[in-house]
């Protein structure tokens, strides 16, 4: 065992003295960007939308062991229908609403996402954010509304 370690601690030591000794030698600065900011926002947002997207089978899941077995059937069909029904719903008239050009208090409640030009980068980073909050909106409506 001491073997193991001491073998291990031979092979960071010359990495931590020459991060030590040549600190430029550690940093990144100059280094090719493979990923850039825009991106990787755009990645980082996606990856947490899948995130919440299963939290839909896991809020499922819950409130079928939390109630009878003869009341599975229901339970699962009202998580499906909540998420079929309320996504194209939100894509029509929700995200407008939300994130539409406003008049002070809501957004102009234009049919689909036709404010958003998907050619341009910021309508990429658009497409990213509707999928992120279609997400929320779809959980949120299988949290609040339970069904026996």
């Amino acid at each position: 065992m001491r073997i193991s370690v001491a073998f291990c601690t031979w092979k960071v030591l010359p990495v931590a003295l020459v991060s030590v000794l040549a600190p430029e030698l550690a940093l990144a600065n100059d280094a090719t960007s493979f990923l850039s900011q825009e991106n990787g926002n755009i990645l980082w947002t996606m990856l947490g939308a899948v995130l919440v997207m299963f939290m839909q089978p896991g809020f499922a899941l819950v409130e079928c062991g939390l109630t009878r077995a003869k009341n599975a059937g229901n339970i699962l069909m009202k998580n499906f229908v909540d998420f079929s029904v309320g996504t194209p719903l939100y894509f029509l008239i929700g995200f407008g609403l939300m994130f539409g050009v406003s008049n002070g208090i809501v957004g102009s409640p234009s049919l689909g996402m036709s404010f958003i030009d998907p050619t341009t980068p910021e309508g990429g980073w658009a497409w990213t954010f509707f999928f992120f909050q279609t997400m929320f909106a779809a959980t949120s409506a299988t949290i609040s509304c339970p069904a026996a």
